[in-house]
């Protein structure tokens, strides 16, 4: 029998079949591991591969069509990748499957009273506001004109008269959440928009500029 040619089909079938019975062999090691067999299997692999691809480039080069077996040729990286599946991945996965099982079997869901008390506990804590809510048609005309610290600074003597009010009681004594209101319901100089921090910002530079000018008049 003479010897096969380098684009036979014949021998594709013997490095394939000399590269699966190397990847038999194989099991999976983790970094460090000191296992010479191993290694040496996965260099024989590597060498084997290396022919099977340049058996493949030969075909190509010569214009032959590639087998639909040749084209589905798996090399050692993906029979590495396997090896790690199942050695390592795999039982993790069955662990916490196991332990996501044990978990629902312990889990009782709330009952309607839970459910009842949870909503009261949160009732109590943050009641549903009747102020302020919703904000309404959006305020474009009033501080159409003025500057930031203008409306700031309305909002802010509004806030120092009613904070104590049943009617700010939505609030909770906190006037970044008014603040946070007064964004939603305004608009400033022809239509500017601005958030609550915006707002105490302005308040913070302009009357520290303020206090600065009073301290070198004195």
């Amino acid at each position: 029998m003479g010897k096969k040619s380098n684009t036979d089909v014949e021998l594709y079938d013997v490095l394939l079949d000399k590269f699966q019975k190397i990847t038999s062999k194989m099991k999976h090691i983790s970094p460090g591991d000191e296992e010479i067999g191993q290694k040496l299997l996965r260099k024989q692999a590597k060498k084997v591969q290396a022919q099977i691809v340049s058996y493949l480039k030969d075909r190509q080069k010569h214009g032959l069509e590639l087998t639909d077996e040749m084209i589905a040729f798996e090399g050692l990286e993906k029979k590495l990748k396997d090896l790690l599946f199942e050695k390592v991945i795999k039982p993790q996965l069955k662990i916490a499957d196991s332990n996501r099982k044990a978990m629902d079997e312990f889990y009782e869901p709330p009952t309607p009273e839970d459910i009842a008390k949870t909503k009261e506990k949160y009732n109590v804590r943050h009641p549903v506001s009747k102020y302020h809510e919703p904000v309404g048609e959006v305020d474009r005309t009033s501080y159409s004109n003025h500057t930031l610290y203008i409306l700031a600074d309305d909002m802010d003597d509004e806030w120092e008269r009613n904070k104590d009010t049943e009617e700010f009681s939505c609030y909770y004594g906190d006037r970044i959440r008014f603040f946070e209101w007064c964004a939603q319901k305004y608009r400033y100089k022809g239509g500017k928009v601005f958030d609550a921090e915006g707002m105490v910002n302005s308040l913070t530079s302009s009357r520290t500029r303020a206090k600065s000018k009073k301290d070198k008049d004195y």
